[in-house]
């Protein structure tokens, strides 16, 4: 039976520590590339707009707006008039929109003329964009009372 093991590796936890910290003799099961490095928590601990800061911040958001909690009065409902390549999904006044696209998609295209306010980025926002998903990236949005 083939295994995983070709898709995933070990979390990088410290850049200069032996197997990236995950084995203390350096051996590991499943290598490292040395360009895993700057990847490594103690790397991104605290750095905005880093990928582990962008997840504790989606963490949070998900246990303060009760997103993960079963039972809730709000299902996820899909929306069946994005743009090509755009995945959209509500649950209550939560939006969330994944670009697929090599290309950025105006934030009006995927709102429906509601207001929202940006929850989460997946990227970082470049000067002038602050209106647009930006390609291959995903936004969490809280639609405005």
């Amino acid at each position: 039976m083939p295994g995983r093991d070709g898709c995933r590796v070990p979390i990088p936890w410290v850049q200069d520590a032996p197997a990236f910290g995950f084995s203390p003799t350096g051996q590991s099961w499943l290598p490292q590339p040395e360009e895993f490095g700057p990847l490594a928590v103690d790397q991104q601990q605290g750095v905005d707009g880093s990928v582990l800061e962008m997840y504790r911040e989606a963490l949070r958001l998900r246990r303060e707006l009760r997103l993960g909690v079963q039972g809730e009065t709000h299902g996820v409902r899909f929306e069946e008039a994005a743009p090509q390549g755009v995945l959209i999904m509500d649950r209550g006044e939560i939006r969330v929109v994944v670009n697929t696209t090599a290309a950025p998609v105006a934030l009006a295209e995927v709102t429906g003329g509601a207001e929202y306010e940006v929850l989460l980025r997946s990227m970082p926002v470049e000067a002038g964009s602050e209106e647009q998903v930006a390609a291959d990236s995903a936004l969490w949005l809280q639609r405005r009372r």
